[in-house]
This record gives structure tokens, C-alpha cells and sequence, in this order.
């Protein structure tokens, strides 16, 4: 009986709690693979490096962006792809991770595009049992465009180990891609700041073309009734000499008879 509850109590005695350093990310991250495809060099000081996968959609900053582009595309090798400033963007990670059930994952973006205006928007933590590629969210709040292709280390994540395995974990399938749902709330025009005064420059510019074309309607309608008065004027003219000339009576010649 003392050896049965000895044996619970090893088996729910607490585990080591705390980040995972980069010797235990290197032992663990491979052995139990926790992150596939492990690679060694991208384990940090205490985090792993996670690289953009093959799959992206950017909300559309206009109304007259093709449809193609209003939904996810595959982000090929090689290949760039614009987030706007001011728009939001879905991407999947490359990696699949395996968390295990003593373990909760910490993730974000890596300072390079923080710096560039990029934010994260998506949740921070991974569940123990969790299966699959991640999924992130992020917003360019910067003044330009950014550029992302596939394989950037864009990503981070960290681990940290519970008091000990967790009796519930998750059991939900993890994504193997951008699942549609995330993509029909964004899927029409976001307007931002940037969009608003993108919108003014092309009201002004259709208003100012409209008012050439007014200006250019009103000097052709102008020299049109320059042309008509010209033309009455002229008409007027010649209908009164016409009238004074059938005024004039005809003169009588009279021949002149010689004195007898």
C-alpha cells in the first residue's frame, strides 16, 4: 500500500517550472519533437526561431483589388508579397510544433519587423497538447509597405514548463493552413488612416478633372454661341439690305421730244 501511494506521488510530484533554456529547447525540441522540422540553428538564447510558411492573405486596401486577392495565396520560394501600411495580414508558420502536456508556448514576432511597424494581433500562448502549424495575426501599423516571403524568421516561440503535466490538454486538431473563417471578417476594404487619405487625393483628383472637363464644356458651349450670334448677326445683316434694296422704287426714264 506504502508503495502504491509512493508511486502516485512520484508520478504527480511536481516538475522543474520555468523557461526553457536553449540546452533544454536542444535536448527536448529534438527528442520529443516538439518542433518539426527541428533545426539547431535556429534555437535562440531561450526561444526557437519560427520562418513564415507557404500560405499568407493581406486585407485589400481598395475596393477595385481583384478578387483573387480579396482571399489566402500560396506564397512561393522565392516569392514577395506587400502587407500596406495601415492593413491587417494572416500568416501560418512553417513549423508544426508539438507541445507537451507539462509545457505552455509562448509566442510573437521577432524585433526585425517589430521595427519595421508590425503587430501582433493574434493570441500569445500555445496549449499543452497542442498539434500543428501556428497561426498569426499581425497589423502594419508603420508608415510604409512591408515586405514578406516565405522563410523569413518572422516568428518566436518560448517555452515554459508547468508544476506539473496537465490533466487537460488540447485536443482539437491543430491547422495544417489559414483556416476560412479567419478570412470572411477581413475580407472586404479596411479603411485606416492612410486609406481615408488615399481616398481624399482621389476624390480631389476626380474633382479637379471634373471641373476641367466643366471648364472645357463651357468654353466649347461659348465659342458655339459666339458662332450662332455671329451667324444671326450675319443673317440679320444681309435680310436688311436684301429688304432695302426691294424698297427703292425704280427710276422712269423719260426721253426728251425735239422743239418743232
Amino acid at each position: 500500500m506504502d508503495e502504491q501511494i509512493e508511486a502516485e506521488d512520484a508520478m504527480t510530484a511536481p516538475v522543474t517550472v520555468g523557461f526553457w533554456s536553449s540546452e533544454t529547447i536542444l535536448s527536448r525540441g529534438r527528442a520529443e519533437q516538439v518542433v518539426l522540422p527541428f533545426d539547431r540553428g535556429k534555437v535562440d538564447t531561450a526561444s526557437y526561431r519560427l520562418t513564415v510558411g507557404s500560405e499568407i492573405f493581406v486585407t485589400p486596401h481598395s475596393k477595385d483589388v481583384a478578387p483573387k486577392y480579396k482571399t489566402k495565396q500560396q506564397l512561393s520560394a522565392g516569392q514577395t508579397i506587400i502587407i500596406p501600411s495601415g492593413q491587417f495580414a494572416i500568416l501560418i508558420t512553417h513549423q508544426k510544433v508539438q507541445i507537451p502536456a507539462d509545457t505552455i508556448g509562448f509566442i510573437g514576432l521577432r524585433s526585425g519587423p517589430k521595427m519595421r511597424g508590425l503587430v501582433n494581433v493574434s493570441g500569445f500562448h500555445v496549449d499543452p497538447g497542442y498539434k500543428g502549424q501556428l497561426v498569426f495575426s499581425v497589423f502594419n501599423a508603420g508608415p510604409l509597405d512591408v515586405h514578406v516571403s516565405q522563410g523569413d524568421d518572422w516568428f518566436m516561440i518560448s517555452f515554459a514548463g508547468l508544476d506539473r503535466a496537465s490533466g487537460r490538454v488540447r485536443e482539437k486538431p491543430g491547422f495544417d493552413s489559414i483556416p476560412s473563417s479567419l478570412l470572411s471578417p477581413l475580407s472586404g476594404q479596411v479603411l485606416t488612416l492612410k486609406g481615408v487619405d488615399t481616398k481624399i487625393d482621389e476624390t480631389e483628383e476626380r474633382l479637379i478633372e471634373r471641373l476641367h472637363a466643366i471648364e472645357r464644356d463651357h468654353t466649347i458651349t461659348r465659342w458655339a454661341a459666339l458662332l450662332v450670334l455671329a451667324a444671326l448677326i450675319a443673317l440679320g445683316v444681309r435680310t436688311c439690305t436684301t429688304t432695302a434694296n426691294a424698297a427703292v422704287p425704280a427710276q422712269t426714264v423719260h426721253e426728251v421730244q425735239p422743239d418743232a
